[in-house]
C-alpha cells in the first residue's frame, strides 16, 4: 500500500500571517521586496545626477529661494557720543617784509660799463644793471630777471617786481612799458647776491 505523502506545515508563527498570502503572482512579501528594491535604484539614480557644489558636496534641493533673509540688529540701547579732538592748525610765524634801500646804491663809474655785461658784480643789495643787446638775457627787463632768478641771486618773484621797483621810477618815467627799454639804460635788480 502506498503511503500519502507528507505534507510540511509552515512554522506556526508564519501559518495565517499577511505577508505570506499570494496577491498576484508573487506574495505579498516579494511585492515588498520589489518595491524596496525601485526605491533603491530611484535613490541612487537621483544621487548620482545631483548636482554638487565646489567642495564636493550634495547642492540642497529644496524647493524655493533658499537665500539668507536680512538680518535686523536693533541696539538695546542708546550708544554714548564719543567726542573727537582735532589738532589745532599751527601757522608759523611770519617774517616781517624786506624793505628796499631808499637811496640808490652806488653806480660804478662810467654807468657801470667797466664790468663786462654778461657777468655783473653786486655791490649792494640790488644792483643795477645795463640793458645790452649781447648776450641776449640782458636786452629785457624778463630776461634780465630770469637770468639772475635761475641763478638764484635776486629776491625779486616775477619781472614785474623789478620793472616797478621804487628804484628804477626813473627808468620807468623814461621808457612808459618794459618793452620799451634800450640799450644803455639802467635796470635796477632788487636783492641781487654775488654768486
Amino acid at each position: 500500500m502506498t503511503q500519502p505523502a507528507t505534507q510540511t506545515a509552515p512554522a506556526p508563527f508564519l501559518q495565517g500571517s499577511i505577508i505570506w498570502q499570494k496577491k498576484g503572482p508573487l506574495p505579498v512579501w516579494g511585492w515588498m521586496a520589489l518595491v524596496l528594491g525601485v526605491a533603491l535604484i530611484w535613490a541612487w539614480l537621483r544621487r548620482r545626477n545631483a548636482p554638487t557644489d565646489t567642495t564636493g558636496g550634495m547642492v540642497d534641493e529644496l524647493p524655493g529661494d533658499q537665500t539668507a533673509g536680512p538680518i535686523f540688529i536693533v541696539p538695546s540701547a542708546a550708544a554714548p557720543a564719543v567726542n573727537v579732538v582735532l589738532p589745532t592748525p599751527v601757522t608759523p610765524p611770519t617774517t616781517p617784509p624786506v624793505t628796499p634801500p631808499t637811496t640808490p646804491p652806488p653806480v660804478p663809474p662810467g654807468g657801470g660799463r667797466d664790468t663786462p655785461p654778461g657777468n655783473p658784480v653786486p655791490t649792494s643789495p640790488g644792483t643795477k644793471i645795463p640793458v645790452d643787446s649781447y648776450p641776449a638775457w640782458n636786452s629785457t627787463i624778463s630776461g634780465i630777471f630770469a637770468h639772475f632768478k635761475r641763478q638764484n641771486r635776486t629776491t625779486a618773484t616775477r619781472w614785474e617786481d623789478v620793472w616797478n621797483h621804487p628804484m628804477n621810477a626813473d627808468l620807468r618815467k623814461l621808457r612808459s612799458k618794459p618793452n620799451l627799454i634800450r640799450k644803455g639804460d639802467q635796470v635796477f635788480v632788487p636783492g641781487l647776491q654775488a654768486k
